[in-house]
């Protein structure tokens, strides 16, 4: 019994050795594999520039810093930052320096290099080029748009290859550029810019539409609900305004067209672009016009037609209004009141017809001038120095041997 007992007992002690001795080997394999870990961490910080996965809280609490490049996936919780991004970028704050390749969802974007994205996020900036289609809410772009940005509230960059769509567009050029608030560019705009409150351009567009108003150096048809204005245009529609410096075609304006051309050399005749027509409800003013057609038309220097209330002009062929008046003379005069400074050669039919020096033929019930060399006709008729004749009522000559005559008078 004795013996047996002795050998449950050294049994048991043997059991025990064993059990101590796995313990010590499980330790030795767990401390074994946690050195491993340890180290091969170390070694991936070392000498490893890239990971599949990388997950950021706020820069620098992320499972592998900044200097990291990431191909497959990054999820910053608020910020996150690496080299290049390749793969998918999910988070608050995505930012990247160098280059971004795949797809970027966040609330802000941020690309210190070139971005080739399909992304979205209220706001994104790009200090390089953009290659890829962005659609955030604010776009900015340092560098050349080459693929598709659509800034759906404010969208800018230096040369766009493609369409600028967005709501406010900025840049240095573009082919075509659509917002629905405003666009605006430094160089020319090959197809033309649309947008609500306005369009403007440095250089030159073929077309500007907007429901407030245009600008541009040069421009072909200008279409605006309230101004437009241009250094050289071809035709201008605008709801209240339309001005012009060098040249246009044609203007119509709901108020007022106005041309601020160069003065007339006579030695260089085509120096100044001649319009077609000045079209308004209230006032036309120009050097040079074709035709005006408004409430108070204002030529500088010559006025082949006027059409209006008023009429002014340096000279001219045709006036029709209630008062015209000229420096020099124009050919047709129709009006209440004709008004002439000089003495050009002119037809005038008015109910008062005066003026300092003419010569032609007059109508009126009235015609009093200061000289007249020609023919006078109307009920009453009176000169200072009259080289013509007088038919009428009454006829005043104040130079003449009879100052005062029925029926017919004459001048020297």
């Amino acid at each position: 019994m004795r013996k047996s007992n002795a050998c449950c007992v050294q049994t048991l002690r043997r059991l025990h050795g064993v059990c101590r001795s796995s313990r010590s080997i499980l330790l030795g394999v767990l401390l074994t594999f946690l050195l491993f870990l340890v180290d091969f961490r170390s070694s991936l910080h070392a000498r490893a520039s890239s990971t599949v996965l990388q997950l950021s809280a706020w820069e620098p609490y992320q499972v592998f810093d900044c200097s990291y490049s990431v191909y497959g996936l990054r999820a910053n919780l608020l910020h996150g930052n690496n080299e290049f991004l390749y793969g998918i970028d999910l988070g608050v704050a995505n930012e990247i320096q160098r280059g971004s390749h795949g797809i970027q969802f966040g609330l802000v974007n941020l690309n210190r290099g070139y971005s080739f994205t399909l992304s979205t996020a209220p706001y994104e900036f790009t200090a390089e080029s953009q290659y890829g289609i962005s659609v955030p809410l604010i776009a900015t772009t340092e560098g050349n748009v080459n693929g598709l940005q659509i800034g759906l509230l404010y969208n800018t960059g230096k040369f766009f290859k493609w369409p600028q769509l967005g709501g406010w567009n900025e840049s240095s050029a573009s082919p075509l550029q659509i917002g629905w608030i405003a666009n605006y560019s430094e160089h020319s705009v090959d197809l033309g810019q649309v947008s609500t409150v306005s369009n403007e351009t440095l250089e030159h567009a073929p077309f500007q539409i907007s429901s407030g108003w245009n600008q541009a150096t040069r421009a072909g048809i200008q279409l605006a609900g309230l101004v437009n204005l241009a250094e050289d245009t071809s035709i201008q529609f605008g709801g209240l305004l339309n001005g012009a410096r060098l040249g246009a075609d044609l203007q119509i304006a709901g108020f007022s067209n106005v041309l601020k051309q160069p003065a007339y050399d006579p030695e260089r005749p085509d120096s100044v672009e001649v319009p077609l027509a000045q079209i308004s409800a209230f006032y036309n003013e120009a050097e040079q016009s074709h035709m005006q057609f408004g409430f108070f038309n204002r030529q500088r220097d010559f006025a082949w037609t006027q059409i209006g209330v008023v009429n002014v002009t340096g000279r001219g062929f045709f006036q029709a209004g209630l008062i015209n008046v000229s420096d020099s003379g124009v050919l047709f005069k129709f009006a209440l009141v004709n008004a002439d400074r000089g003495g050009g050669p002119t037809i005038r039919f008015g109910v008062l017809n005066t003026g300092t020096g003419n010569r032609g033929i007059q109508v009126g019930i009235f015609n009093a001038n200061l000289g007249h060399k020609g023919i006078s006709i109307g009920l009453i008729n009176a000169a200072i120095r009259l080289d013509g004749i007088q038919i009428g009522l009454l006829n005043v000559n104040g130079s003449g041997p009879i100052p005062l005559m029925p029926g017919i008078n004459f001048g020297d």
